[in-house]
């Protein structure tokens, strides 16, 4: 459990991060509501959002994440239900937020008794991930461990940790009338995967194979700006000048690379040209900002590798060539 130790009163097996998430919002807010979150954050938050009525705001963050300064403010002029955060090799810019930030952030949410669903879908991979911000406000915090990232998305599974034994115990009631039960298959498999040694094997050959197609990816687009972790399963490129999403998406056609033409977030006070794989940042303080494209490697049983073609590079998804 990521080094919380929590009553199993407050443990919940639920079906997937996404079906918890729209469950936990069932219970803490209402249609018109808002949720605070990071200004470039996790495009299926989006989706639940706008299935339950509620807004989201996002909040101003530097190199090291989310700033408590500016989380405070927000809280205060919006007065939020609920701090969404994905905190680690976050969804998508592989941004982690540091421990020490963490902490200040908790300190935020402590005093102003303000709600934090933690989606740790990403906090198994890393060999030494920092703590859940979970650890420093349990009384506040949902944390979500889904098992989608770090074993397999097809289980649809995840451990999560509630507020209380009272919040756990209404979290099974929204989950039973959303999506009446998380698979007993599943959860048995999972079970006997955990206890069994598996489930760490898995785990462990991710940590590796995302680290070696994260290496392909930085010698195939050597000269372009992009972000990325060691064990983030995409990057964050800035594109190159003059070059638009529609553009990019049009290019890759037919050239058997996955580009996920997805909405990101637009939060207030930070509008997004956000239509397809990519968008510009046309904020009032970033009026000529670069634009970027957000690609996700996925772990299958096949490898992405690259090669020049006429001085340019080409990508395939499939056997390695011998």
């Amino acid at each position: 459990m990521r080094g919380m130790v929590p009553n199993l009163e407050r443990v919940a097996v639920t079906p997937g991060a996404h079906a918890t998430m729209a469950a936990i919002f069932s219970i803490i807010a209402k249609p018109g509501d808002r949720v605070l979150c990071e200004q470039i954050t996790y495009p299926g938050l989006r989706n639940i959002a706008g299935r339950f009525g509620l807004t989201l705001v996002g909040v101003a963050r530097d190199a090291d994440g989310m700033l408590p300064h500016a989380l405070e403010r927000a809280i205060e002029e919006h007065g939020p239900k609920a701090l969404y955060l994905n905190p680690t090799l976050q969804n998508p810019t592989t941004h982690t937020i540091p421990e020490t930030r963490r902490l200040e952030l908790a300190e935020v949410l402590r005093r102003h008794a303000l709600t934090l669903i933690e989606d740790d879908a990403y906090g198994f991979i890393p060999a030494k991930a920092p703590a859940p911000i979970a650890l420093s406000a349990p009384e506040l915090t949902w944390h979500i461990g889904g098992l989608a990232k770090c074993i397999g998305a097809g289980l649809r599974l995840a451990y999560t940790v509630a507020p209380t034994a009272k919040c756990a115990f209404r979290l099974a009631q929204a989950i039973r009338a959303l999506a009446v039960m998380p698979s007993p298959l599943s959860t048995a498999l999972v079970t006997q995967w955990i206890e069994d040694g598996t489930a760490d094997r898995i785990r462990r050959f991710i940590r590796a194979e995302s680290a070696a197609r994260q290496a392909i990816a930085r010698d195939a687009l050597d000269g372009f700006e992009f972000q990325s972790a060691e064990n983030a399963f995409n990057i964050w490129l800035a594109l190159p000048k003059g070059m638009g999403r529609a553009d990019i998406v049009a290019r890759l056609a037919g050239r058997q690379l996955g580009v996920m033409p997805r909405m990101h977030l637009p939060c207030q006070g930070h509008r997004r040209n956000a239509c397809g794989s990519a968008w510009a940042d046309r904020s009032p303080a970033k009026p000529c900002a670069r634009t970027f494209i957000f690609w996700e490697i996925r772990l299958a049983r096949t490898h992405i590798w690259a090669r020049s073609r006429h001085g340019r590079c080409v990508f395939h998804i499939g056997r390695l060539p011998r």
